[in-house]
């Protein structure tokens, strides 16, 4: 029986090092790195180009940064899936890379391993969030939920279902595990992220606004 192809993927980031590092380990991994680009204008090109299975994107590019790029790629090139690699955790840039259309965000400190499954678990149309960033808005949520008075709008609070996400995939957990585990799909897992980004950045709202 032949070996599926392997997994096409275009790296994105402007440093030429951390390519060629990226680009080693996913070779020893058995995934293809089809093409690089240092910049977002250039990516965009080179994806529509390449038709890449995966797009590694970094989110601070020069000149259209990598959020812009992810919105431009995944509606030139929908079957590109894009995960982003990156040293910011602000919660800004994560909510603002899943809402441009990013399957996944993990840390540039992930281990070798995480990176690699990030890149799989794209091609199998699932998530993968770095477990730090999910442990801290994991802790986020407890904090401003047990606290009282903490926002007066309920629809910010989270729900128990969204918390248990989090502790599972701040456990080290993807998308597909976390949702077979819960008994609900990738898809609607990663809804429950969406809505926990978007509770985390309208709480940030309410508390600057209480804090004028």
């Amino acid at each position: 029986m032949d070996s599926p192809p392997p997994i096409r993927v275009v790296l994105v980031d402007d440093h030429d090092l951390f390519r060629k590092g990226v680009r080693q380990l996913l070779d020893t991994e058995g995934i293809e790195v089809v093409a690089e680009a240092a910049d977002g204008d250039r990516a965009v090109e080179v994806i529509g180009d390449r038709a890449p299975d995966v797009a590694v994107m970094d989110i601070h590019l020069p000149g259209r940064s990598g959020i812009e790029a992810t919105r431009e790629v995944r509606r030139r090139s929908p079957a590109t899936r894009v995960l982003v690699l990156s040293v910011s955790e602000d919660d800004d840039d994560i909510a603002e890379a899943i809402a441009a259309g990013a399957c996944g965000y993990l840390l540039k400190d992930s281990a070798v391993e995480d990176v690699a499954e990030g890149v799989r678990s794209a091609t199998r149309g699932e998530s993968k969030l770095s477990a730090r960033i999910a442990a801290r808005l994991l802790d986020r949520l407890q904090q401003a939920t047990s606290s009282a008075g903490a926002t007066p709008a309920d629809e910010v609070q989270p729900t128990a279902r969204e918390l248990e996400i989090l502790g599972l995939i701040a456990a080290g957990r993807d998308t597909a595990t976390v949702g077979g585990d819960l008994g609900i799909s990738a898809p609607e897992v990663r809804n429950h992220i969406a809505n926990v980004l978007a509770k985390v950045q309208a709480r940030d709202r309410l508390d600057a606004a209480s804090s004028r």
